[in-house]
């Protein structure tokens, strides 16, 4: 039994080694890489005409470098668009969402204007506005609350 956990002890501490020393190699491998790619300055002043900068556009800094493609594609974009937008706008009958979205956002939620009104009094006490108008509407919610 003793033989059995050396044994596997063992294998374990090779396959750990060889990991650590494979993942030395391939860390090396990789700096030896970057190191031969630096492209090291020249003496004297870079010349404009051979460098990358000479073929860089000032357009494709504003709208980034240009893709092909065909002349009519703007069009097609444009006309589908444009259809999509007179069909949803115009032509499609209204539906049971759009009855919905015409409510106001109080109808949905129950207490929120009394929530609302109550934040804005707080805030126009603090800035010294008036809250008369908010202080009615206030009361008006609660009398409609006893009511129901």
């Amino acid at each position: 039994m003793n033989f059995l956990t050396n044994s596997i002890r063992t294998k374990c501490l090779q396959i750990c080694t060889n990991f650590r020393s494979a993942r030395y190699i391939s860390l090396s491998k990789i700096t030896q890489k970057s190191n031969k790619e630096r492209i090291e300055p020249e003496d004297g002043p870079i010349k404009y005409s051979r460098s990358e900068a000479a073929q860089w556009q000032a357009r494709d800094s504003r709208i980034g470098v240009r893709t092909e493609m065909p002349w009519f594609q703007p069009y097609v974009i444009s006309l589908s668009l444009g259809i999509f937008l007179l069909y949803f706008c115009v032509f499609r009958e209204e539906s049971d969402i759009d009855i919905g979205l015409d409510r106001s956002l109080f109808d949905h939620i129950e207490g929120l204007e009394e929530k609302q009104i109550m934040i804005r009094i707080n805030y126009n006490r603090e800035h010294n506005l008036d809250t008369r108008a908010l202080e009615e509407r206030l009361a008006e919610i609660h009398r409609l609350k006893k009511q129901l």
